[in-house]
């Protein structure tokens, strides 16, 4: 199988719920694998093969190494065999690239040669070659079948480095000098006190179109994320003298400067403006201490925690690897002891900065702080690249450097925190101002339409909050409810919802839910609603709930209202109707209200609720144990965790039940009424269910099966499909005295 096929393959077995088209997931797959997860090794046993069908390959592998000068002798001797010449020379070994000698225990301060065997086609031959070679410590020269092409720096006669140079370089390789048989390529390595080898992962072999697209293309991109990082700086730096109090917007300044020296170092672009590669080793060295104190400085002054000791602790070593810089710069020697002690610690620093960082930000999220999850995500997804670098540089396996990006992700994410923050603190002042006006405004109006809804209304008319508590009502509660208004002032709205056994804890939750849609809409929202008299008997009232803008607390204005009836009623003799609805739990109150309204000219008022009260239960049921496939283990337990609502809307929006719809096909004559509800569910075992309900076990009388329980008992004909997917009710009328 190929890797293309594999990964689609891949992203199926793992989306289950199919969240979005296996292509999306498939694009997204390979996109991270190409920013974030590490390459194959190219080169193995110190061989490539170069073909046509791949134009540019990465040299990212194991060479063959030795740590003694073994070019040397062969310069100018007329030998261009070197393989013949040097394959007999003790000492030769695999190592990886990228590695630096140290990191494998090489501790060696003169030249190292590396040597590669490349195999190539009849293409190559023709076009030609070339190389793409990045941060080598800390100079190098390149031969070919035995001919320089190219240095990179100088190396003396004696060996001495005259001048180092850790850029990129291109190289290209004439076809002259390319043989049809196996290539050697020989690279020469001066190390700086213990300090030698490839840094980075980006060295490249191909045609020399390809290799010098890719070669500008990483030029190009370290130079624009280097200016990024700087011009961000010298931005929130002026930001900063404009507002001093605003004291994070220095420690943005000062990260940025600090990424901006680490991602130049890295690349080194700053040799490509004159600067010596001791002077560009550094500056990386300084990005990266800057970095963990600023980091940390930003997020706590940010967020306001004071955290003078670890403040104290990140100034210090700050300072201390400033000092180990200072060293470097005056003995040279001291490189190789900072790679090994105190490069190590700034990157521990680093990550307890960034754990700190990002525990803030988690502090300031819970406490809905402006800005929070702008850096939450920032420092997401640059924990990811950090982590991969840090396991690139540790050799835990050979990949590709991200960090760059990682720090670009964390920069736009503290700029837009940062901005945010500056556009509240700039108009808050006049948007308080604003805000007064209206809201003296809207309490002008709320009150003058308040009386006028009150005097002369014959609907009920109370002010709740969000919890439900009456704080006013008008008298049409004796005519509805049976109770006077003083009596059920300071009492819940949903303590005179009538709840029935069947189980109609449903509609106290439906009710919440319609609570909450109005407490965060500027529109009225409306719903039918069982209320209990004082004789603890159901009436069925329309409920209106209306935001009062204005208020000192969040106050809703409740109208209660008898429901229209239908004035045709009394003519139909025959009605037949199809419906097809969505998975909403709104939906089923509604319609077995309107599947019943005619029903009153056939049956008495307490079999006509009965009715609905079974329709509504089918329909439910069709709904969550049908269509959304909700069992009723995992029902009770989102019930008893009061997540039921969220849980039902995360079903409803996932892909493998959200183009599922009920079919309702009603009948009504004079003789009979005939509901058949069919959902698109796997069914069930109705046969068993039934069974269990006629013999009323004490399982039937649970809340399992309890649907079934009322269907038989109210309705002449239950019927289910094979399927169990679909029943149809039906209910033979009477003769009415």
């Amino acid at each position: 199988m190929d890797l293309l096929a594999f990964l689609e393959s891949t992203c199926q077995k793992f989306s289950p719920r199919q969240s979005m088209p296996v292509k999306k997931q498939f694009a997204a797959v390979v996109l991270f694998l190409s920013l974030c997860l590490p390459l194959g090794a190219q080169v193995k046993s110190g061989s490539i093969a170069l073909q046509a069908s791949r134009p540019l390959q990465n040299l990212r592998g194991s060479w063959h190494f030795i740590p003694a000068d073994v070019l040397r002798p062969l310069t100018g001797s007329g030998q261009t065999d070197w393989t013949t010449a040097t394959k007999d020379i003790a000492g030769w070994r695999q190592i990886p690239v990228p590695a630096q000698w140290h990191q494998l225990g090489i501790l060696y301060n003169g030249i190292g040669t590396y040597r590669l065997n490349v195999e190539t086609d009849a293409t190559f031959r023709e076009r030609g070659l070339a190389l793409s070679l990045t941060y080598i410590s800390m100079a190098h020269e390149v031969y070919f079948n035995g001919r320089l092409i190219g240095t990179a720096g100088r190396i003396g006669q004696d060996g001495s480095l005259l001048r180092g140079h850790t850029g990129a370089v291109l190289y290209t390789i004439p076809p002259e000098y390319i043989k049809s048989t196996t290539n050697e390529l020989f690279v020469r390595v001066k190390g700086f006190h213990g300090l030698g080898g490839f840094l980075m992962p980006y060295q490249y072999i191909g045609f020399p179109e390809r290799v010098s697209n890719m070669h500008t293309r990483l030029i190009i991109n370290a130079s624009f994320v280097s200016g990024v990082f700087l011009f961000a700086s010298s931005l929130y730096l002026v930001s900063f003298f404009g507002r001093k109090r605003e004291i994070y917007y220095l420690y943005f300044s000062l990260f940025a400067v600090g990424l901006g020296l680490v991602a130049g170092g890295l690349n080194g672009l700053f040799q490509f403006l004159g600067v010596s590669f001791i002077h560009n080793s550094l500056l990386l060295n300084l990005g990266l201490a800057i970095m963990p104190f600023a980091m940390f400085s930003f997020s706590s002054s940010f967020f306001g925690f004071k955290q003078i000791f670890l403040s104290r602790f990140l100034a210090l070593l700050l300072f201390a690897t400033a000092a180990s810089i200072l060293c470097m710069y005056v003995y040279h020697p001291w490189f190789l002891y900072h790679a090994r002690f105190v490069l190590p610690a700034k990157l521990a620093a680093i990550l307890l900065a960034l754990g700190l960082s990002i525990f803030y930000s988690l502090r300031g999220y819970r406490s809905d702080h402006a800005g929070s999850i702008s850096l939450l995500g920032g420092f997401f997804i640059f924990l990811l690249a950090a982590a991969n670098d840090i396991a690139v540089y540790a050799r835990i396996y050979n990949g590709i450097h991200v960090v760059e990006y990682g720090f670009l992700a964390l920069l736009i994410a503290m700029a837009g925190a940062a901005s945010h923050r500056f556009s509240m603190v700039h108009h808050s002042l006049d948007q308080k101002i604003k805000e007064g006006e209206e809201i003296r405004s809207i309490l002008i109006r709320s009150e003058q339409r308040y009386r006028q809804l009150i005097e002369g209304s014959r609907e009920i008319i109370l002010t709740v909050d969000g919890d439900g508590i009456i704080y006013s009502a008008n008298d049409a509660t004796r005519q509805y409810l049976g109770r006077r208004a003083e009596t059920i002032l300071g009492q819940s709205f949903f303590d005179f919802l009538h709840e029935e056994k069947s189980g109609q804890a449903l509609g106290m939750i439906l009710a919440r839910d319609y609570f909450g849609r109005a407490l965060q809409s500027d529109s009225p929202v409306q719903f039918p609603c069982a209320f209990r008299n004082s004789l603890g008997e159901p009436r069925e009232l329309l409920v209106r709930l209306e935001r009062l803008s204005g208020s000192e607390n969040e106050l809703l204005l409740l109208k209660i209202s008898e429901q229209a009836g239908n004035v045709l009623m009394p003519y139909r003799r025959a009605e037949r109707q199809i419906y097809v609805i969505g998975n909403y739990l709104t939906v089923p109150d509604l319609l077995s209200r309107r599947l019943v309204s005619d029903l009153i000219n056939y049956m008495e008022p307490a079999e006509v609720h009965g009715i609905r009260s079974c329709l509504n239960e089918a329909l439910l049921n069709a709904i969550e144990h049908g269509n959304l496939e909700i069992d009723f283990d995992t029902k009770t337990r989102v019930q008893a965790d009061g997540t039921y609502l969220d849980f039902i809307k995360e079903r409803q929006r996932d892909t493998r039940f959200n183009g599922r719809s009920v079919h309702v096909y009603y009948s009504l004559n004079s003789d009979r009424v005939l509901y058949r509800i069919t959902d698109q569910g796997p069914g069930f075992d109705h046969e068993g269910a039934i069974t269990r309900a006629r013999e009323k076990t004490r399982d039937s009388l649970l809340q399992h099966g309890r649907g079934i329980i009322l269907m038989l008992s109210a309705f002449s004909s239950v019927q289910y499909n094979a399927r169990g997917n679909r029943v149809t009710l039906i209910k033979e009328f009477s003769p009415r005295a």
